[in-house]
């Protein structure tokens, strides 16, 4: 009984994970439908840091720092120049004089996104809810197997 329970967990939290992967996929789609293609220049990239502080004497780990870029880019919409536009997704690669594809919203021109839809965040998810899935279907199909084996063995020993 827990080992079946267990298998439809897997599948129901599969089943999670493959909605939180496909949600931001389907969000950015959908934004970009609404939004202009526009060519703009990367104008400073800006590392901050922040510190963790995980006081585990156990595994010896103190605090860290953590560095990401915030990235800043300049464009054209409609003739007007918009200057030093915060991106909120990026790629670790860019750097200042990169001319880069964004999208930018016609109603308010400040909301860029980049032309990157897939983040590893969700592709993460997605194969881990694939596995799990994929690990459920895979029990209730030997379960199948097994009892109809079952239930042949009987029916020979009637005859």
């Amino acid at each position: 009984m827990k080992e079946k329970l267990f298998i439809w967990l897997s599948i129901i939290a599969g089943c999670g994970m493959l909605l939180i992967a496909v949600s931001p996929l389907w969000e950015n789609m959908v934004n970009k439908q609404n939004m202009v293609q526009v060519e703009a220049t990367v104008t400073k990239v800006h590392w901050t840091s922040g510190h963790t502080n995980n006081s585990s004497s156990v595994r010896g780990v103190g605090s860290y720092a953590m560095r990401w870029p915030e990235v800043y880019v300049s464009y054209y919409f409609q003739g007007i120049q918009f200057s030093n536009v915060r991106l909120s997704d990026y790629s670790y690669s860019v750097y200042e004089g990169q001319k880069i594809t964004i999208y930018c919203d016609p109603h308010d021109p400040r909301i860029v996104a980049t032309a990157r839809s897939v983040q590893w965040s969700s592709l993460g998810w997605l194969f881990l809810g694939g596995l799990l899935i994929r690990y459920g279907v895979k029990q209730i199909l030997e379960d199948k197997k097994k009892s109809r084996h079952v239930y042949e063995e009987i029916d020979e020993l009637d005859r």
